[in-house]
């Protein structure tokens, strides 16, 4: 279903099919011990009363809405309903379903004033509508204001120096200050030569001149809530540092790591990490989330392995070094259940529950929109140390029926990051060509040793699949490297564009022989 107000995100209105399967997602929530009476009574299935939202925040960005609102208790999912007419109502507006607290309304007309409402909806019962919010999207220049405020941060240093850092900083006028401090070797006092004042280009690049070389982009979403940065450090040492933006409308809930089961299926993710230290590698996988946040991966390469498993295996095996085929996410809630001790909202664990003690793989931050989550950790080899940038492919249950469309219209500033024989960073503008296949290439490029343009990559879209469900490459965006008749083939390429099209990253061995992670930023145009 099409509408000249949005794209992307538009289903028919109410679908009874969608009510159906929350009725079932509720009976599944109520769990072993849930509910009143017993047989088959009624109110065994009925989580409880759902109240109508309140405190909807709506940002607007370049030609899109991020919406936000606190959970509703015992809802099971959430129905988003916006116009051009003030009146916001369930039989006339567009429509989006989600099962998180957030959603992001993309393809709406700059300077043109859009009003939202949310529901809440539990089993078989949809409650009124809230306020109604009001939002004009409008094509802003970047600029300094929009590095104001407190962001975590994750970096990963290559070369003598390597280690992994992280923390979070509040940034004030392009001036950064460390409000608190991790590394690799347990100090929690910051080094004094990391960051010092940014400056914001017209295009999203930031730069900072001393007490390092720092050279980063900041991503064009609604909240501007993404600064991926590259520098030298301390002479032999390279970094990569990723700072995601706190917004404090921003609420987690459970859905937003986990499937819905059915029709609607698994939510799909994947992964692109570089190692430094002791271990120089980058890794790409593939896994899903079940409707318990249970992890199955369907797919995974690695620089260190001759054989890759993705895309055409069906299972995780024995070629990654976690050697498990299952683990488990979870996420710090807003309402603070399910948080460990130093945790924040948005905070993500991947673990083995099955391990003794319980097996942390990952650690990390999701971002406000949902699509993103990011973390360094030390790997389960000595002295190794990785960053690692998860995408969730399908945020939205409805990605299924409505693939969204990617905009690789504009340039990336792009950032990267090497380990190996020749320890380097570098950033350029990319760009993508044509929407599903095409061209990678780079108008502009420097590194720090010196290195030419980068040669053209050849990249088509990839499809994920398995026994229960497939995505198709039009909505999960997996780039590979098949080669063409002008291209040759590279089987280290692997990369994936985000759901809302401002960021794409991908991993690769150079030829070189040099593992290396590029992340690359839509320019606002």
């Amino acid at each position: 279903m099409e509408s000249p107000e949005g794209h992307g995100v538009i289903l028919p209105r109410r679908s009874l099919f969608f009510y159906f399967l929350i009725g079932l997602l509720a009976v599944s929530l109520q769990g072993c011990g849930g509910g009143g009476g017993g047989g088959d009574s009624p109110t065994r299935y009925d989580p409880g009363p759902v109240a109508v939202p309140t405190g909807l925040a709506a940002a607007a960005g370049n030609g899109e809405v991020a919406l936000s609102w606190p959970a509703v208790q015992n809802a099971a999912a959430y129905n988003v309903y916006w116009s051009t007419s003030p009146s916001v109502d369930k039989a006339t507006s567009n429509v989006a379903q989600t099962l998180g607290t957030s959603l992001i309304v993309t393809g709406l007309v700059n300077g043109a004033t859009y009003y939202f409402a949310v529901t809440a909806v539990a089993a078989y019962v949809e409650t009124a509508e809230s306020a109604v919010v009001p939002a004009e999207p409008t094509a802003t220049t970047p600029g300094l204001v929009d590095l104001d405020g407190t962001w975590n941060f994750n970096i990963l240093a290559s070369g003598h120096d390597a280690c992994w850092m992280q923390g979070q900083a509040s940034i004030s006028a392009g001036a950064v200050t460390l409000l608190s401090f991790l590394d690799s070797s347990g100090n929690t006092v910051p080094p004094n030569d990391l960051f010092g004042t940014l400056s914001v280009l017209p295009d999203g690049s930031v730069f900072q001149g001393s007490p390092t070389n720092f050279s980063g982009a900041l991503s064009n979403d609604a909240n501007r809530g993404l600064l991926v940065g590259t520098a030298s450090w301390r002479g032999g040492s390279n970094l990569i540092a990723v700072f995601q933006k706190r917004i404090s409308t921003t609420t987690y809930t459970s859905g937003d790591i986990k499937g819905v089961g059915g029709n609607s299926g698994p939510k799909f993710f994947v992964y692109n990490q570089i190692s430094s230290g002791s271990v120089q590698e980058w890794e790409f996988a593939v896994g899903k989330l079940d409707q318990s946040s249970g992890v199955k991966y369907i797919g995974f390469a690695s620089s260190d392995y001759a054989t890759s498993t993705f895309p055409a295996t069906t299972s995780f095996t024995t070629a990654s070094y976690y050697n498990a085929q299952t683990s488990t996410l979870s996420i710090c809630q807003s309402t603070g259940a399910t948080c460990q001790a130093g945790d924040q909202p948005g905070t993500v664990t991947e673990s083995q529950p099955t391990a003794t003690p319980p097996a942390a793989l990952f650690r990390g931050i999701m971002s406000a929109d949902k699509t993103i989550m990011v973390g360094t950790f030390s790997g389960p080899r000595t002295g190794e140390y990785a960053l690692r940038v998860y995408q969730i492919v399908n945020p939205l249950n409805e990605d299924y029926s409505s693939p969204p469309a990617y905009d690789q219209s504009k340039p990336y500033n792009a950032q990267k990051v090497a380990v190996g024989p020749a320890v380097f960073s570098a950033h350029g503008v990319m760009e993508l060509t044509n929407a599903s296949s095409g061209v990678l290439s780079f108008s502009s490029y420097s590194d720090t040793i010196g290195g030419g343009m980068p040669a053209d990559s050849y990249f088509t879209y990839t499809f994920i699949g398995n026994s229960n469900k497939t995505i198709a490459p039009a909505l999960g965006a997996i780039l590979t490297d098949p080669g063409s008749a002008s291209y040759p083939p590279d089987p280290t390429f692997y990369g994936k564009v985000s759901r809302y099209s401002y960021l794409v990253a991908y991993t690769r061995t150079e030829a070189n022989g040099d593992r290396s992670l590029t992340v690359g930023m839509q320019q606002p145009q």
